[in-house]
């Protein structure tokens, strides 16, 4: 069946207008939409705001009990929640700044 006498089915052709007409109506949306200015975020909360003390030791790269000894000497404060240990996350920023000036000095 060569192309000249293949028929042409109606429906065939209303989908491929249909598919062009699609695409002209993207290309216009995209050139009349505004590019979108960058969004200034000034502080971003932690998705949390406590954490278990084995998720504080993977954090430094020690072990637990190093970990509960800060807390028993007092150099990393915790909270309890319904007899839980957590760790704050500004305490955790605190302890961190306190280790990078002790690493400053010489």
């Amino acid at each position: 069946m060569s192309v000249l006498s293949r028929k042409i089915d109606p429906a065939d052709e209303t989908d491929q207008t249909d598919e062009k007409d699609q695409i002209h109506q993207m290309n216009q949306m995209n050139k009349t939409t505004k590019p979108t200015s960058p969004v200034k975020i000034r502080h971003v909360k932690p998705l949390k705001q406590y954490f278990r003390v084995d998720e504080v030791a993977d954090y430094f790269n020690v072990s637990v009990r190093t970990i509960y000894r800060l807390i028993e000497e007092g150099e990393l404060a915790r909270v309890k929640i319904r007899g839980c240990l957590r760790i704050p996350v500004w305490e955790i920023e605190r302890y961190k700044e306190e280790l990078e000036k002790q690493m400053a000095q010489p």
